[in-house]
């Protein structure tokens, strides 16, 4: 917890008014219980940008502050992008809010509250309205201010629509943004899993929703798939994640390897039908997902990968090297552009693509929506 002394020398820091101070009392009663986050490599990139001086004596825990994906605000991967958001200690949103209001015109009445270890994507309240917002959105990087490179990341029913369920004033925004943020996680919505599927070092909060109505489900012959999305603003893109597993004969769903006609399933090709908000379809068709072909069994898969001889399309058998057994469910990360529903089918052989025991089949990846919607929260 932030003690007075500290919240004043935030407030000299900043040079803050007495209105400064009261657009922020909901951030100085956070502070009061809970300081932030003293997360090492924060403390690290901000001393080597001069947005601090020494570093400042942190309560968390060895494990936690070591942690560079632990960020209370979550986060997500797709393609070699990862973002992971902190809530920043008082100590630190002085630093950052100073060096963002020097290095981007028109910033003086925002205070950075919380931004992703790398800094590519950040969280703000403007004092002048109480706004949370968030950014930079890729789609207007270079525009005059910060407000044309930020969006609102309350739904707009909060802005001046129908009153919010936790105030009634934007001044309270931030607290209803994190009281949101801890309703999902708390009803398991959001849960903590490797963003980085399979790179245990990226454990931390995934916002890719597990629960609700922009989560769908569907199975096929016992091989259970789930996908979700979520509107990443600093690429301007959709993340969206698809989970494949061949369920256990003794789970809801689950079939016999007698009932379904296998023990094994090789996922072999994908077809995506993306539909935008007019009516129009996108067809992507393609070999494996990102070069990977896994093999499904109960209660894992095998890593099995495509040979770097192997070129983009009509990839044989024995292009498709062995790899690894693995546990657990098979995650597919990738990114879209933000227009209306997602869905298709995967096309499996039961057996192995080098040992068919039957008939290609296909696996249905029922709809999800991949729009950016006015009416969520951005995290």
């Amino acid at each position: 917890a932030a003690e007075e002394k500290t919240w004043r020398h935030f407030v000299e820091e900043l040079h803050l008014s007495p209105e400064d101070e009261d657009a922020l009392v909901q951030l100085r009663l956070l502070h009061a219980v809970h300081d932030g986050q003293f997360i090492k490599a924060d403390i690290a990139l901000a001393r080597e940008n001069g947005v601090i001086e020494s570093e400042p004596d942190g309560p968390l825990a060895d494990e936690v502050a070591d942690g560079d994906m632990l960020g209370l605000i979550g986060g997500y991967a797709a393609y070699g992008e990862l973002v992971n958001c902190r809530l920043f200690p008082l100590t630190l949103i002085a630093g950052w809010t100073r060096f963002f209001r020097e290095q981007l015109p028109d910033a003086s009445s925002y205070v950075v509250v919380a931004a992703s270890f790398n800094l590519r994507k950040f969280f703000c309240i403007d004092l002048q309205t109480g706004k949370m917002r968030v950014g930079p959105v890729a789609l207007r990087r270079g525009r005059a201010s910060l407000t044309q490179t930020t969006l609102h990341a309350l739904p707009h029913a909060t802005d001046g629509g129908a009153p919010s369920a936790w105030s009634g004033t934007p001044r309270d925004e931030m607290v209803e943004w994190l009281a949101e943020l801890g309703r999902r996680l708390s009803s398991r919505i959001y849960v903590a899993e490797t963003l980085v599927p399979r790179e245990a070092q990226t454990m931390g909060i995934s916002l890719f929703p597990r629960l609700g109505d922009r989560v769908s489900e569907a199975v096929t012959r016992g091989i259970c798939v789930t996908a979700s999305a979520i509107f990443a603003p600093e690429q301007g893109r959709i993340m969206y994640s698809i989970r494949i597993r061949l369920l256990r004969h003794d789970e809801p769903h689950g079939l016999t390897s007698e009932q379904r006609g296998f023990s094994t399933a090789q996922l072999r090709a994908r077809h995506w039908v993306i539909t935008d908000p007019s009516g129009k379809q996108d067809h992507v068709h393609g070999d494996g997902v990102v070069g990977m072909y896994p093999l499904l069994r109960e209660g894992g898969w095998r890593d099995d990968q495509q040979s770097r001889s192997a070129g983009h399309a009509n990839v044989t058998p024995e292009q498709v090297i062995p790899g690894a057994p693995c546990e657990g469910t098979f995650i597919y990360q990738s990114m879209s552009g933000p227009s209306g529903t997602f869905e298709g089918e995967i096309a499996f052989v039961p057996g192995s693509l080098r040992e068919p025991t039957g008939a290609e089949f296909a696996v249905r990846v029922a709809p999800f929506p991949i729009s950016v919607s006015e009416r969520d929260f951005i995290f």
